[in-house]
C-alpha cells in the first residue's frame, strides 16, 4: 500500500517506514503529523476520489528539522558589468512515515 502526499508545493509517494525530507512546517521533533492523501493504492485500485480520500490519512512522525545544501545563485548582465552572486540553504524537516490509515475495505466502494 502507498499514498500519495502533498505539502510545500511538492506531492511525494510514501509508503509504511519511509524516510522522506520536506519543506519546514510548524512542528517540534518528536510529533506527530498528519496529511490527507491525494492519491492511495491499496494494491488493488488506485484511489483518487476526493470525497473517500477525506476518511483516509498519512500519520508521520518529525526525526529532525535541519538545513538542506547550499544553493547558489548569480546574475549577470552581458556587456553591463553587472554581476552578482547569492545563495541560500532552505530549512527542511525529516520525516519518519508511521501508518497510512484508510476506512476503505478492498477500495471497491
Amino acid at each position: 500500500m502507498y499514498a500519495v502526499i502533498e505539502t510545500g508545493g511538492k506531492q511525494y509517494r510514501i509508503e509504511k517506514d519511509d524516510k522522506i525530507f520536506i519543506e519546514k512546517i510548524d512542528a517540534k521533533e518528536g510529533e506527530s503529523v498528519e496529511f490527507t492523501p491525494i492519491a492511495l493504492n491499496n494494491g488493488k485500485n488506485l484511489i483518487v476520489d476526493e470525497k473517500k480520500l477525506k476518511k483516509s490519512k498519512v500519520v508521520c512522525n518529525v526525526q529532525r528539522h535541519f538545513k538542506d545544501k547550499k544553493i547558489t545563485v548569480g546574475y549577470h548582465k552581458k556587456r553591463k558589468g553587472y554581476k552578482r552572486t547569492y545563495g541560500h540553504r532552505q530549512q527542511k524537516v525529516a520525516l519518519i512515515v508511521k501508518t497510512i490509515e484508510t476506512d476503505l475495505a478492498g477500495g471497491d466502494e
